[in-house]
């Protein structure tokens, strides 16, 4: 009977060798499958599945992703909390069969592939085995390695544009995807690895510049752009001379604004869609427009038939001179460096766009002008047997051309 006991136990040790092959320390590099806990383990704190063997019911393995951005290899460390009884050593089993064997409560393994792994944590005190706890993750090694490309594939032109099908070749989970068309429209944002966009028609091939950004809600972000070519819709003609344009002064107290009309005579259904070129639009055959900075503007007109299938299209390039153009001129006199017949004046001329004048023209009320850009002029006046009072005049230009004029007078003492 004791020779059976003895076989026995011999082949109970040869199988447990065979299902946990050694390989102690606390750094294990393995490649692995895992859980039931998260699919993007971004530092969770994983819940386990219920211990099994544990003489308390209050122990688990808590799970933290060390490096949840890495590009590859994250690192997940393994700690055993709760009311853990003395012990001398634990044991620790994974999957793949590897293991380790810790004094302390905490392991740290490596994963280079995705999925699912299964952990044993075997607590014992030397003479026996006091709790065995098991618990099962999911390992995504996608980490900081988010999709880094994407395709943009032309699908059909439509009568208000062009559609286009954008996929990230991506098969992993990723929480969020930003999309900006480049055309001016809104982000788009999706769960979905891919999209589906239609490009506005345009009378000729329009360059745009796409950015896909992904985050994995673990705080790691990648963003990737790219440059396309979307052709111009074959059912929209470029016709000259359709658009005509005119524009009020700049220097008006109204400031400068655009009327623009068609000139075509299109169908009683006809739908005029205007676009300035600086995300504003209307509607209608004659329309009006205000440009709040300076620039050259390309806009563009859709005429459509009851807003659905677009006859025809025309552009037309504008220069505007924006608003808050006219200058206010203004001066002041540094008495503290007056001395004699000495005088400093300092310009303090503003624009309310912000631009600075491109002209100042100073008049010192004698036979002396002066040109200056400088923040402050210094002048000399001619001493008399008498005082002299002069007029000291401040021209101000914009680059709009409006001129603003300000005046102040001095005294000029006698010989």
């Amino acid at each position: 009977m004791k020779n059976i006991f003895i076989i026995l136990t011999i082949l109970s040790l040869i199988y447990l060798s065979a299902c946990y092959p050694t390989m102690e320390g606390n750094n294990l590099t393995v490649n692995t499958s895992g859980g039931n806990a998260t699919s993007v383990p971004g530092n969770p704190t994983f819940t386990p599945q219920g211990p099994q063997g544990d003489t308390t019911g209050q122990i688990t393995i808590n799970s933290i992703i060390l490096n949840p951005c890495a590009a590859s290899n994250l690192v997940d460390s393994f700690t055993l909390v709760g009311n853990i009884p003395l012990h001398d050593t634990i044991k620790w089993y994974f999957s793949d069969g590897t293991k380790a064997t810790t004094t302390s409560l905490t392991v740290k393994r490596t994963y280079t592939n995705s999925g699912y792994d299964t952990i044993k944590a075997v607590i014992d005190s030397g003479k026996k085995v006091v709790a065995t706890i098991f618990k099962t993750i999911y390992i995504s090694t996608i980490g900081g390695a988010l999709p880094s490309s994407f395709t943009a594939t032309p699908i059909v032109e439509t009568s208000s544009g062009y559609k286009y099908f954008f996929n990230c070749n991506s098969t992993d989970i990723i929480p969020l995807y930003t999309w900006n068309f480049g055309d001016g429209s809104n982000n788009q944002s999706t769960t979905n690895s891919n999209i589906f966009y239609v490009f506005p028609a345009t009378v000729s091939a329009t360059n745009y510049t796409v950015l896909m950004t992904v985050s994995n809600g673990n705080g790691c972000i990648n963003s990737v752009s790219k440059k396309i070519t979307v052709p111009a819709n074959s059912n929209y003609q470029k016709l000259s001379d359709t658009i005509t344009y005119s524009f009020t002064s700049p220097c008006s107290s109204g400031g400068e604004s655009f009327t623009f009309t068609c000139q075509l005579n299109e169908p009683s259904n006809a739908f005029y869609q205007w676009d300035f070129g600086d995300k504003s639009n209307a509607t209608g055959q004659t329309v009006s427009h205000s440009y709040a900075k300076a620039g050259n503007y390309i806009v563009t007109l859709n005429i459509s038939q009851n807003g659905i299938n677009i006859l025809s299209g025309a552009q037309q390039t504008v220069k505007a001179n924006g608003q808050g153009t006219i200058p206010a001129a203004l001066f002041s006199i540094d008495t503290n460096n007056t001395k004699d017949s000495l005088f400093t004046f300092n310009n303090n001329s503003t624009i309310p766009n912000g631009t600075n004048p491109i002209s100042n023209i100073w008049d010192f009320g004698d036979t002396n002008n002066s040109s200056s850009n400088a923040l402050s002029v210094v002048h000399i006046y001619q001493k008399t047997n008498t005082i002299q009072n002069r007029t000291v005049t401040l021209k101000v230009t914009s680059s709009a051309g409006c001129t603003n004029s300000y005046f102040q007078s001095v005294t000029i003492p006698s010989r």
